[in-house]
């Protein structure tokens, strides 16, 4: 689902629609510019971190579809903090979350990605895919 904010963001911007759908995404229109202008390493991490600033606006509803699939799956021990989590733990740098929430978002994930306990505060939920 990351992913596909990714796409929905860019095709926005590629049909020149991005600031009117939000003039909160003035930030990200002006990184997309600048990218476009001068394709190199910093214009990109500029691009990206704007990218993931502006994914707050999709953060809760990607945790409440991960919830929803936890429940229709039997996953047992997931609320909707710890799917809001999961959806966090995938923005990494971004400047919405303090330093400790990025932090417990990206164990949550790190804990979920590769199925084994991070640390004794971190168990894993789910089962690995096949």
């Amino acid at each position: 689902m990351h992913e596909l904010v990714h796409a929905y963001l860019l095709n926005l911007y590629l049909k020149d629609e991005l600031v009117s759908t939000s003039s909160d995404y003035e930030d990200l229109l002006n990184a997309f510019i600048t990218f476009y202008d001068n394709m190199v390493q910093d214009t990109f991490n500029t691009l990206d971190n704007e990218w993931h600033n502006a994914m707050n606006d999709f953060v809760d509803k990607i945790g409440e579809t991960i919830y929803a699939y936890a429940q229709e799956n039997n996953i047992e021990n997931v609320d909707l903090e710890y799917c809001k989590n999961l959806a966090w733990g995938t923005m990494h740098g971004n400047e919405i979350l303090s330093e400790s929430e990025q932090d417990n978002a990206e164990n949550i994930i790190i804990t979920e990605q590769n199925n084994t306990e991070y640390a004794p505060s971190y168990l894993v939920k789910g089962t690995p895919c096949e």
